[in-house]
Protein backbone atom coordinates (compact mmCIF):
# COMPACT_ATOMS: atom_id res chain seq x y z
CA UNK A 1 0.00 0.00 0.00
CA UNK A 2 1.10 3.73 -0.46
CA UNK A 3 1.33 6.25 2.40
CA UNK A 4 -1.85 7.94 1.59
CA UNK A 5 -3.79 3.82 1.20
CA UNK A 6 -1.96 3.18 4.50
CA UNK A 7 -3.23 6.16 6.27
CA UNK A 8 -6.74 5.53 4.93
CA UNK A 9 -6.84 2.25 6.10
CA UNK A 10 -5.65 2.55 9.60
CA UNK A 11 -8.31 5.67 9.69
CA UNK A 12 -10.33 3.18 8.08
CA UNK A 13 -10.04 0.50 10.73
CA UNK A 14 -10.10 2.76 13.62
CA UNK A 15 -13.18 4.48 12.74
CA UNK A 16 -14.87 0.79 12.25
CA UNK A 17 -13.78 0.31 15.78
CA UNK A 18 -15.81 3.11 17.05
CA UNK A 19 -18.72 1.94 14.93
CA UNK A 20 -18.82 4.95 12.19
CA UNK A 21 -20.94 3.04 9.78
CA UNK A 22 -19.23 5.09 6.31
CA UNK A 23 -16.24 3.53 7.25
CA UNK A 24 -17.41 -0.11 7.00
CA UNK A 25 -18.53 0.84 2.84
CA UNK A 26 -15.09 2.27 2.66
CA UNK A 27 -13.12 -0.85 4.53
CA UNK A 28 -15.12 -3.23 1.33
CA UNK A 29 -14.88 -0.85 -1.05
CA UNK A 30 -11.45 0.03 -0.72
CA UNK A 31 -9.43 -2.55 0.95
CA UNK A 32 -11.52 -5.84 1.26
CA UNK A 33 -9.92 -7.24 -1.74
CA UNK A 34 -6.37 -5.90 -0.33
CA UNK A 35 -7.06 -8.61 2.52
CA UNK A 36 -8.59 -11.14 0.02
CA UNK A 37 -6.05 -11.45 -2.11
CA UNK A 38 -3.04 -11.81 0.63
CA UNK A 39 -5.54 -14.89 2.31
CA UNK A 40 -5.19 -16.75 -0.61
CA UNK A 41 -1.50 -16.68 -0.31
CA UNK A 42 -2.56 -19.01 2.50
CA UNK A 43 -5.26 -21.10 1.49
CA UNK A 44 -7.73 -21.14 -1.77
CA UNK A 45 -10.56 -21.65 0.09
CA UNK A 46 -12.11 -17.81 -0.44
CA UNK A 47 -15.16 -19.19 2.36
CA UNK A 48 -12.28 -19.67 4.94
CA UNK A 49 -10.69 -16.47 4.02
CA UNK A 50 -13.62 -14.51 4.32
CA UNK A 51 -14.73 -16.00 7.63
CA UNK A 52 -11.76 -15.37 9.12
CA UNK A 53 -11.71 -11.55 7.79
CA UNK A 54 -14.94 -10.82 9.39
CA UNK A 55 -14.45 -12.38 12.58
CA UNK A 56 -11.22 -10.37 12.84
CA UNK A 57 -13.28 -7.15 12.27
CA UNK A 58 -15.90 -8.29 14.71
CA UNK A 59 -12.94 -8.09 16.92
CA UNK A 60 -12.39 -4.74 16.11
CA UNK A 61 -16.22 -3.83 16.89
CA UNK A 62 -15.64 -5.47 19.71
CA UNK A 63 -12.67 -4.39 21.54
CA UNK A 64 -12.58 -0.39 20.42
CA UNK A 65 -10.22 0.17 23.40
CA UNK A 66 -7.83 -2.52 22.53
CA UNK A 67 -7.84 -1.19 18.79
CA UNK A 68 -7.34 2.56 19.94
CA UNK A 69 -4.06 0.94 21.49
CA UNK A 70 -2.88 -0.54 18.42
CA UNK A 71 0.15 1.56 16.61
CA UNK A 72 -0.65 0.15 13.41
CA UNK A 73 -4.25 -1.73 12.95
CA UNK A 74 -3.57 -2.86 9.41
CA UNK A 75 -0.38 -4.55 10.14
CA UNK A 76 -2.20 -6.29 12.84
CA UNK A 77 -5.10 -7.19 10.69
CA UNK A 78 -2.63 -9.17 8.02
CA UNK A 79 -0.87 -11.12 10.88
CA UNK A 80 -4.22 -11.99 12.48
CA UNK A 81 -5.11 -13.01 9.22
CA UNK A 82 -2.40 -15.20 8.54
CA UNK A 83 -2.82 -16.89 12.18
CA UNK A 84 -6.07 -16.95 12.24
CA UNK A 85 -5.76 -18.87 8.80
CA UNK A 86 -3.34 -21.15 8.95
CA UNK A 87 -4.53 -22.15 12.80
CA UNK A 88 -8.01 -23.18 10.64
CA UNK A 89 -6.15 -25.31 8.59
CA UNK A 90 -4.05 -26.76 11.04
CA UNK A 91 -7.45 -27.86 12.19
CA UNK A 92 -8.81 -29.12 9.17
CA UNK A 93 -5.38 -30.23 8.17
CA UNK A 94 -5.77 -28.97 4.78
CA UNK A 95 -2.86 -28.69 2.24
CA UNK A 96 -3.49 -25.81 -0.41
CA UNK A 97 -1.15 -24.83 -3.35
CA UNK A 98 -0.78 -21.05 -3.48
CA UNK A 99 -1.11 -19.05 -6.53
CA UNK A 100 0.10 -15.89 -7.64
CA UNK A 101 -1.40 -15.07 -10.72
CA UNK A 102 -1.33 -11.40 -10.21
CA UNK A 103 2.69 -11.72 -9.67
CA UNK A 104 2.59 -13.37 -12.60
CA UNK A 105 0.65 -10.96 -14.91
CA UNK A 106 2.73 -7.80 -13.76
CA UNK A 107 5.55 -9.24 -14.30
CA UNK A 108 4.96 -9.81 -17.65
CA UNK A 109 3.17 -6.66 -18.64
CA UNK A 110 6.37 -5.40 -19.82
CA UNK A 111 5.34 -6.12 -23.44
CA UNK A 112 3.18 -3.92 -25.82
CA UNK A 113 -0.89 -4.65 -26.51
CA UNK A 114 0.33 -5.51 -30.46
CA UNK A 115 3.06 -7.95 -29.08
CA UNK A 116 0.76 -9.80 -26.65
CA UNK A 117 -1.21 -10.07 -29.26
CA UNK A 118 1.41 -11.72 -31.76
CA UNK A 119 2.64 -13.72 -29.06
CA UNK A 120 -0.07 -15.22 -27.00
CA UNK A 121 1.30 -18.47 -27.56
CA UNK A 122 4.49 -18.56 -26.46
CA UNK A 123 3.03 -15.77 -23.54
CA UNK A 124 0.91 -18.24 -22.21
CA UNK A 125 3.77 -21.01 -22.06
CA UNK A 126 6.30 -18.67 -20.29
CA UNK A 127 3.15 -17.78 -18.03
CA UNK A 128 2.52 -21.41 -17.11
CA UNK A 129 6.24 -21.95 -16.02
CA UNK A 130 6.58 -18.65 -14.30
CA UNK A 131 3.33 -19.72 -12.22
CA UNK A 132 4.42 -23.21 -11.82
CA UNK A 133 8.16 -21.82 -10.32
CA UNK A 134 5.66 -19.03 -8.23
CA UNK A 135 3.60 -22.25 -7.06
CA UNK A 136 7.18 -23.95 -6.13
CA UNK A 137 8.00 -21.20 -3.96
CA UNK A 138 8.24 -21.73 -0.26
CA UNK A 139 4.84 -20.02 1.42
CA UNK A 140 7.33 -17.57 2.78
CA UNK A 141 8.55 -16.33 0.17
CA UNK A 142 4.83 -16.31 -1.60
CA UNK A 143 3.83 -14.24 1.30
CA UNK A 144 6.71 -11.36 1.77
CA UNK A 145 6.73 -10.86 -2.29
CA UNK A 146 3.12 -10.44 -1.81
CA UNK A 147 3.47 -8.18 1.13
CA UNK A 148 6.16 -6.62 -0.14
CA UNK A 149 4.36 -5.78 -4.02
CA UNK A 150 1.00 -5.60 -3.41
CA UNK A 151 0.52 -4.30 -0.42
CA UNK A 152 3.42 -1.95 -0.45
CA UNK A 153 4.30 -3.16 3.56
CA UNK A 154 7.58 -1.82 4.66
CA UNK A 155 10.15 -4.79 5.68
CA UNK A 156 9.30 -4.10 9.30
CA UNK A 157 5.52 -4.03 8.87
CA UNK A 158 6.68 -7.83 7.01
CA UNK A 159 8.41 -8.59 9.62
CA UNK A 160 5.76 -7.59 12.25
CA UNK A 161 3.18 -9.67 10.23
CA UNK A 162 5.50 -12.80 9.70
CA UNK A 163 6.81 -12.67 12.64
CA UNK A 164 10.05 -12.33 11.93
CA UNK A 165 13.18 -9.83 12.01
CA UNK A 166 13.09 -6.80 9.03
CA UNK A 167 16.49 -7.93 7.91
CA UNK A 168 14.88 -11.29 7.70
CA UNK A 169 12.10 -10.21 5.62
CA UNK A 170 14.52 -8.30 3.16
CA UNK A 171 16.42 -11.23 2.11
CA UNK A 172 13.19 -13.54 1.48
CA UNK A 173 12.28 -10.82 -0.51
CA UNK A 174 15.32 -10.77 -2.52
CA UNK A 175 15.75 -14.66 -2.35
CA UNK A 176 12.44 -14.90 -4.53
CA UNK A 177 13.09 -12.04 -6.77
CA UNK A 178 16.42 -14.00 -7.52
CA UNK A 179 14.30 -17.69 -8.19
CA UNK A 180 11.94 -15.60 -10.48
CA UNK A 181 14.79 -13.95 -12.29
CA UNK A 182 16.50 -16.96 -13.08
CA UNK A 183 13.26 -18.67 -14.43
CA UNK A 184 12.31 -15.56 -16.56
CA UNK A 185 15.97 -15.79 -17.94
CA UNK A 186 15.65 -19.37 -19.37
CA UNK A 187 12.03 -18.43 -20.75
CA UNK A 188 13.60 -15.47 -22.08
CA UNK A 189 11.70 -12.29 -20.25
CA UNK A 190 13.49 -9.49 -18.57
CA UNK A 191 12.53 -8.31 -15.06
CA UNK A 192 12.60 -4.79 -15.60
CA UNK A 193 10.86 -3.92 -12.40
CA UNK A 194 12.84 -6.14 -10.59
CA UNK A 195 15.35 -3.08 -10.32
CA UNK A 196 12.77 -1.07 -8.99
CA UNK A 197 12.38 -3.55 -5.72
CA UNK A 198 15.16 -2.55 -3.76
Amino acid sequence: MKPIEEDNLIFTLRAMANGKEVAFRDFYSQHYNTFIRFGKLVTSDLQLIEDAIQNILIWFIENPNKVSRLDRPDVYLFRSLRNNLIKDLNKSNKADINNLNQVVEDLIQSQSAETQWMEKESEQIRNQQLQSEIANLPDYLQQTLYLRYFSNLSYNDIANILDIKPNVARIYVHRAIERLRSVLTKIGVIIVVASNFF
